[in-house]
């Protein structure tokens, strides 16, 4: 503008210069006739944002990150922040302060190895048109617990997770209440995606043991729900699964710690809570009419569908022994009797009753305690034995009496 006012180029070079138009050159030129050169600062310059975080609630941020959400990764925290703390701010203002205090990210913080390249699948279409499920053992009750294993199912159309439970091993029993959740909730799916474990795919046995073959029960209950398995032994085939664990490893396992939970039934417990609200985050929205879940049948049939079976021999009094424990069978509170080594099917539902099955018939089991007769001989009691008045201790003591007298 100097170069300009002592006519050393012209406006059209200036507006060339500054990328103005001739117009605005000529107000700026009475702009600084009027006034000196600082009228071309803006005039908020020197201003406080009417946006700025307060400094007491930098401080308590600050505070509450490293003693309640030491753990916690700065979208997460800013989460909680919003939802228990009633603190609103955004991510950015969150990563600056983080930054000055020279806090990181535990999720930046760990090392990361670039990931071989695999071919794409692409997604389902449909809802419950593929349900990728797995198990992940982790220190999910925090570094003074034993690992556990969190079993779950994810929808490869929405990202839905469908279904989790935890339990100290990866067991049958895990994926049954997997199942049962979604069955319960859902609906039948059409097909599992899983790895080769042994509870999904056949593998021959040597044990003679019918309750070590429970590879052979998921599979059993999938036919009678007309759910088709397929097994893969790449994770990457798996990926919803597998990016599953990833996220719950860093959110789940802090929130468990969060909330003081300690115990293998205070986490089943927490996951009624935490699924829906990890679904509503994470999840895409379901569109029910293009679902391909079937309706579930009824909670007594889904107890008996969810159950392990074994093959026993009755005995002579009609009982037949499991768990080292001896039953009788009972239709509407009348004994069952079998003839001796009768093949029956002992089922142990899902709620833990046990039945028995026989000739496409089911039938109760109570235990059978026999009853013990008492064959210990009760034996006299003892009687004082009296000498005879010739004996001769009574003789003395006689005579001690009659000199007394």
């Amino acid at each position: 503008m100097e170069k300009l006012l002592n006519n050393e180029i012209t406006k059209k070079r200036a507006a060339k210069i500054l990328d103005l138009s001739i117009r605005r050159i000529e107000q700026l030129m009475k702009i600084y006739d009027t006034q000196n050169m600082t009228s071309f600062a803006h005039h908020s310059r020197g201003r406080t944002a009417y946006n700025k975080t307060k400094p007491e609630i930098c401080e308590n941020i600050l505070n509450l990150y490293k003693i309640k959400y030491i753990d916690f990764n700065f979208i997460h925290f800013k989460e909680k922040l919003l939802e228990n703390e009633k603190i609103k701010t955004s991510y950015s203002v969150l990563y600056n302060l983080m930054s000055l205090n020279q806090i990181k990210s535990p999720r930046k913080q760990k090392l990361r190895k670039k990931d071989k390249s695999h071919p794409l699948r692409e997604r389902r279409k449909y809802l419950a048109e593929l349900l990728q499920a797995d198990a992940s053992e982790h220190l999910w009750l925090g570094i003074n617990h034993p690992k556990i294993f969190l079993h779950g199912a994810i929808d490869d159309a929405t990202n839905t997770v469908v279904g989790l439970y935890f339990d100290y091993q990866e067991t049958l029993n895990g994926y049954y209440n997997v199942l049962y959740q979604i069955l319960k909730n859902y609906g039948i799916p059409m097909t599992f995606y899983t790895d080769k474990r042994t509870f999904f795919t056949y593998q021959k046995n040597d044990s003679k043991n019918e309750e070590k073959d429970t590879f052979t029960q998921f599979n059993i209950c999938c036919n009678e729900l007309g759910v088709e398995i397929i097994t893969t032994s790449i994770p990457q085939a798996k990926g919803w699964i597998e990016r599953l664990w990833g996220t719950s490893q860093d959110r789940l396992k802090n929130e468990l710690d969060l909330a003081k939970v300690t115990t293998l039934e205070e986490a089943n417990k927490f996951l009624k809570e935490f699924l829906p609200k990890f679904n509503k985050h994470f999840a895409l929205p379901i569109d029910y009419n293009n679902s391909s879940f079937v309706d579930a049948p009824e909670s007594d049939k889904i107890n008996l569908l969810l159950s392990i079976t074994s093959t026993r021999r009755t005995h002579n009094v009609s009982s037949i022994s499991y768990a080292n424990k001896k039953y009788l069978a009972y239709d509407n509170k009348k004994l069952k009797v079998f003839n001796s080594k009768t093949n029956v099917t002992i089922i142990n539902a899902f709620d833990k009753t046990l039945y028995l099955k026989y000739e496409n018939k089911i039938y109760n089991l109570l235990e059978y305690i026999p009853t013990v007769k008492n064959t210990e001989k009760t034996l006299p009691k003892s009687k004082a034995h009296k000498p005879k008045s010739n004996h001769p201790w009574t003789e003395r003591y006689t005579m001690k009496q009659l000199s007394i007298k």
